[in-house]
């Protein structure tokens, strides 16, 4: 037989998380396996504006339900990914273009609505994803940059979140940090400059896709 290894979670000193969606924990074998190892989840996309906000503005939150259900049944913590990423532009934000105070309220509702609903459970989200620019010149521009501003935009999602759930941990969240030195130093500029305007910024993401 198999030597008995310990589980993934038990050797590490930090918390050892999994990204999922919700088909993976139909598979025993697998909902086993991240049971047994794992002490987080992240939905790998299913709790993205492109799964929750339908054209007509209403909110579909049978899979994230399906995670957070999961992870709450066995103990498991939840990273909320992610409230606001520059390459979403829905329809039912697209129709509220150039009217700054209905685009405003619609962007804190939803906001406040799926933070809201994990509150207590989701012990973290990342708030702003992948906000700098590849080559690290500048940030994105993206719908919310232009119809709330560059820093606005950012500083209403951290403030919204918060109010949601005043005990989850907030993430400026990016990727390929760990090898473009320029974007690594927008990426900290950036936090900066959040952190200064009086952003709730908790900590920094990076997606390690290596």
């Amino acid at each position: 037989p198999p030597p008995a290894i310990p589980a993934l979670k038990a050797a590490a000193p930090f918390p050892v998380g999994a990204a999922v969606q919700a088909a993976h924990l139909a598979d025993p074998a697998l909902a086993s396996l991240i049971e047994a190892n794992v002490s987080q989840l992240t939905a790998e996309w299913e709790m993205k504006m492109e799964y929750i906000l339908a054209d007509d503005g209403g909110y579909r939150f049978d899979a994230p339900d399906q995670i957070a259900d999961f992870a709450r049944a066995r103990g498991l913590a939840l990273l909320g990914h992610t409230l606001v990423w520059y390459a979403q532009s829905p329809r039912a934000f697209e129709r509220l273009a150039g009217r700054r105070a209905a685009f405003a309220r619609a962007y804190g509702a939803y906001i406040g609505a799926v933070v809201a609903r994990y509150r207590g459970l989701a012990r973290g989200w990342d708030v702003v994803n992948e906000a700098v620019a590849e080559d690290g010149n500048g940030l994105r521009s993206s719908l919310w940059s232009r119809e709330l501003g560059e820093i606005e935009h950012m500083t209403l999602a951290f403030a919204h979140a918060r109010q949601a759930d005043p005990g989850a941990v907030l993430f400026l969240n990016d990727y390929n940090l760990e090898h473009l030195p320029a974007k690594r130093r927008t990426f900290l500029a950036l936090a900066e400059r959040l952190l200064k305007a009086g952003a709730p910024l908790g900590g920094l993401g990076t997606q390690s896709h290596i």
